[in-house]
């Protein structure tokens, strides 16, 4: 199971994806971590808001009100099953 804090998130987003990377048996180079640091960032989200949505990744709507609001949030994410 790996553990993301909202809070960590906002703050250094790029050690971040690179935990996620890892957690998913990922081998990104440099180039891909970038990449995919600039396209998890909340600035970018917001700028393709269009390609987003919130019933895709399942979380109740008023859990994602709360992170935007800064309250706080701990998604858990668990390995999938084999």
């Amino acid at each position: 199971m790996l553990t993301l804090v909202y809070e960590h998130l906002r703050v250094d987003l790029a050690p971040q994806v690179a935990r996620v990377a890892v957690f998913m048996g990922i081998a990104a180079d440099a180039a891909l971590l970038e990449l995919a640091t600039r396209q998890a960032d909340f600035d970018f989200m917001a700028a393709h808001k269009e390609q987003f949505s919130d019933e895709i990744i399942g979380i109740p709507h008023r859990l994602l009100l709360r992170c935007r609001v800064n309250v706080g949030y701990e998604h858990r994410v668990e390995s999938p099953t084999p």
